[in-house]
């Protein structure tokens, strides 16, 4: 019976690492995109939602550039955006080959980012960060095998908030 109990036991640890490796795969990325207002006072811009099933259509978001995206693993992209504060905000998730590369693109951004520039904000989890890029307020979060970026084009505690509150709703949605 112990050894019945260990296995089971077994079983579902490695079940649940199974499921860390690509969780949420049975949605695209654009699903987990935020909704017209679901945070309270940001709409969808209209007509703005990019879906890009496959790397080769990266050029569709990036005008250049999107080669760092493939290079360290994105598979699938998409990108909305998002009006409220008198401001804009644009959101793009990624998902990549695995969570590793997730994780380690989170990284790599966090290291390119200057300390004085990172905000003081209660965090989602150490998979997350916020920093102030020039005159916009930027959070990057992994979760799982997908990568986010949230970019407001303004500064301050609002900015800061609503950062944070479309990271913690994707996260969620994310489930990870």
């Amino acid at each position: 019976m112990k050894q019945l109990t260990q296995v089971s036991a077994s079983l579902l640890l490695l079940c649940a690492l199974a499921g860390m490796a690509a969780p949420g795969s049975s949605v695209t990325v654009s699903e987990l995109l935020p909704r017209d207002h679901e945070i309270p006072g940001w709409g969808v811009y209209a007509n703005t939602l990019l879906y890009c099933p496959k790397p080769d259509d990266f050029t569709e978001i990036y005008d250049g550039g999107f080669e760092l995206y493939t290079d360290n693993g994105a598979m699938e992209a998409a990108t909305q955006l998002y009006k409220g504060m008198e401001t804009t905000a644009e959101i793009v998730i990624h998902r990549m080959k695995t969570w590793e590369q997730s994780k380690a693109f989170f990284r790599y951004w966090l290291k390119q980012r200057d300390p004085k520039s990172l905000i003081n904000v209660p965090a989602i989890t150490n998979d997350s960060f916020v920093a102030r890029e020039g005159r916009t307020t930027a959070g990057y979060l992994w979760r799982g095998a997908f990568f986010v970026t949230v970019k407001v084009n303004t500064t301050g505690k609002d900015s800061e908030r609503v950062t944070l509150a479309f990271l913690k709703l994707i996260s969620k949605k994310v489930g990870a």
